[in-house]
C-alpha cells in the first residue's frame, strides 16, 4: 500500500492538472490558435533523467537520447487539450524524424490499459513514442503544474525551452525553434549543476 501522504499529494496534483487542463481548452477554444508559448530558459538546466516503459513494455533512458533533440510532452487522456495537440505532433514528427526529433509523450498517472485503449482509439495512432508514468515518479521531478506541459531538450541534455498549454506544433514558429536547436550541435555537461527548471 501506498503511504497516505503519497496518496494524498497525486490527489492534489491531479485536481491541480485537471483545473489546468480545463483551462486549457478553454484558451485553444477561444483563440483558434495555439494558446501555449514557447520560453526559451536562459540558464539552460539538465533534463532530469528516468527510465519508462512504453505501452509496448520497452525501456526508455531519456539521457540515451543525448546527441538528438527530444520534445518531452507531459499528457493525460482525459485532458482535451492534450488530445487536440496529438494530430499536431504526429506531423511534426513525420517532418523532423529524419532530421534527429524524438518525441517522448509520457502519460501521467493512468493505467496502462487506460492508455493503450485511448491510443487504439485514434486513427491512425501516433507513431512517436508513448510512454507511461502511472505512479508520477519521474514526472515529480519535472514543473509540471497543468498539462499539456512540453519541454524542448537540446541535444547537449539542456532543457531549452518551455511551453505550459497546448499549441500547434506543426506551425511555423515551433518549427524554427525546433531546427533550430538541431542545427546546433552537442556541448560535454557537467552532471550536478543544481540548476533546476524554473515554474512560471
Amino acid at each position: 500500500n501506498q503511504p497516505v501522504a503519497q496518496l494524498l499529494f497525486k490527489s492534489k496534483t491531479l485536481q491541480h492538472l485537471i483545473i489546468a487542463g480545463l483551462t486549457g481548452l478553454m484558451m485553444l477554444g477561444s483563440s483558434g490558435a495555439a494558446a501555449g508559448g514557447l520560453k526559451m530558459l536562459s540558464q539552460r538546466p539538465e533534463a532530469p533523467n528516468f527510465e519508462l516503459r512504453d505501452i509496448g513494455g520497452q525501456a526508455h533512458l531519456l539521457s540515451l537520447y543525448r546527441g538528438k533533440v527530444v520534445l518531452l510532452n507531459f499528457w493525460a487522456s482525459w485532458c482535451a487539450p492534450c488530445r487536440a495537440e496529438i494530430p499536431s505532433l504526429q506531423r511534426l514528427h513525420d517532418l523532423l524524424k529524419s532530421e534527429d526529433l524524438v518525441i517522448l509523450a509520457v502519460n501521467m498517472g493512468e493505467r496502462k490499459q487506460d492508455v493503450a485503449n485511448f491510443y487504439f482509439q485514434i486513427d491512425p495512432p501516433p507513431s512517436f513514442t508513448i510512454l507511461m508514468d502511472p505512479d508520477m515518479s519521474a514526472s515529480q521531478y519535472w514543473p509540471v503544474r497543468g498539462v499539456p506541459a512540453t519541454f524542448l531538450i537540446d541535444r547537449s541534455g539542456r532543457v531549452s525551452y518551455v511551453s505550459h498549454g497546448p499549441r500547434r506544433w506543426d506551425e511555423s514558429d515551433a518549427i524554427k525553434t525546433i531546427r533550430g536547436l538541431l542545427q546546433k550541435m552537442p556541448q560535454a555537461v557537467a552532471s550536478g549543476t543544481g540548476v533546476s527548471i524554473p515554474v512560471p
